[in-house]
């Protein structure tokens, strides 16, 4: 994992603006003395330095581009001709993130940023905000969001999929499937099969698509927890709203009058999905784990079956809903049984790994020592002895 690596930003912007350059900086110095990320712009060359080329250095180093977008920044040739341009290669290629930042008002539309979420909120240029502090801090946040995905990806882009042996059509399936407004995914396979490998790869997708991403690990849930479910559901309302960057504010939408779910389903739909500019993938792997915890369980399953239900609505609530795409991943174990009009396993797409085929299995172990050791035989020996079992 990158957990330790401090991500590079780097300012692409015009010099008309660079106090409001300077202005972001600020509210971005907390992030530099924790040591998340370092920052570079232009103004950071060294004397003596050639400019073009340590600028077309730092651009492909970058972990993160930061856009200032403004009338001056579109009208220059270095900014749109080699900045832009060289940015938007490596976002397409996957080598880095890029964020616009509306500074100033312009018709961007139709640019070739135009299809990535823009900052701040709702891209409402940071020079129309009456309080502009608020605007960078709204900036500043959705920042941390990105940095924090990437600080969670693998060191080696390719350390997952190096072990990971595609099952297609499936994964393509589970990318098509979170592209859908309001809609529910359930990856489901015996244990080491595995799905958190493919949860990863889903994961990836959405960030690629400019979609916010929150995991839950439920392996992780302590049982003093697990045994509570009042508790369960503010353990999760809390750890997905710091992993968006936004404040708990538990105690403005939880009302004691109220039921669990239903407190638990306003807290979201009057304060979480109302926070977010872009489709949110809520992922919740393990999910077996509920299976030993009966009342909880029942209760929980109710709870992501009636969000499910209230996405289907083509009202202003619906609407809310329908940008949270459910990811949840189990074993193969018997759960406990459920009411069918209020589970989510008989509803949304469902994607149950197979095993292995022998080609698959062959492919597999040239990731091993067994590479150029294995015969036919040996292979259809070991077939026999695991089936296609990872």
């Amino acid at each position: 994992m990158m957990l330790n690596k401090s991500i590079e930003l780097f300012f692409s912007y015009a010099h008309e603006d660079e106090e409001l350059r300077d202005e972001l900086a600020k509210h971005l110095a907390i992030l530099k003395r924790q040591k998340v990320i370092s920052t570079w712009y232009d103004r950071d060359i060294s004397a003596g330095d050639e400019s073009k080329q340590e600028i077309e250095k730092r651009l492909n180093s970058a972990d993160v581009i930061l856009l200032l977008i403004s009338a001056d920044f579109l009208a220059s040739d270095f900014c749109w001709g080699i900045e832009l341009k060289r940015a938007m290669e490596r976002h397409e290629a996957g080598e880095a993130r890029v964020i616009p930042i509306i500074v100033r008002e312009v018709d961007w539309k139709g640019s070739p940023f135009g299809k990535l979420q823009a900052l701040p909120k709702n891209a409402e240029p940071v020079t129309n905000w009456a309080n502009r502090d608020q605007a960078f801090a709204d900036i500043a946040r959705g920042i941390r969001r990105a940095v924090k995905d990437l600080r969670a990806l693998p060191s080696n882009p390719n350390q997952n999929s190096s072990f990971y042996i595609e099952r297609p059509p499936i994964e393509t399936n589970c990318y098509q499937t979170i592209t859908q407004p309001g809609a529910l995914l359930r990856i489901k396979a015996p244990q080491k099969m595995g799905k958190t490998f493919l949860l990863e790869k889903v994961l990836d997708y959405g960030r690629k698509q400019d979609y916010q991403t929150v995991k839950l690990d439920l392996r992780l849930a302590e049982k003093n927890i697990l045994a509570d479910y009042q508790s369960f559901l503010k353990s999760i309302c809390v750890e997905v709203a710091e992993s968006l960057g936004l404040e708990a504010q538990l105690e403005n939408y939880w009302r004691e009058l109220y039921g669990l779910n239903k407190n638990c389903t306003r807290y979201w739909q009057k304060y979480l999905l109302p926070s977010l500019n872009k489709p949110l993938v809520f992922a919740l792997d393990n999910f077996e784990r509920l299976f030993a915890y009966e009342e909880l369980f029942d209760n929980f399953c109710s709870l992501l079956r009636g969000w499910y239900e209230l996405a289907k609505a083509e009202t202003k609530v619906g609407l809310l809903w329908q940008q949270l795409r459910l990811v949840v991943v189990h074993s193969t174990e018997v759960y406990p049984k459920l009411d069918t009009n209020y589970s989510p396993f008989n509803v949304g797409v469902a994607m149950e790994l197979p095993e292995f085929t022998q080609q698959q299995v062959a492919q597999a172990a040239t990731h091993y020592p067994l590479e150029g050791k294995l015969s036919e035989a040996g292979l259809q020996e070991l077939m026999e002895l695991v089936g296609g079992h990872p």
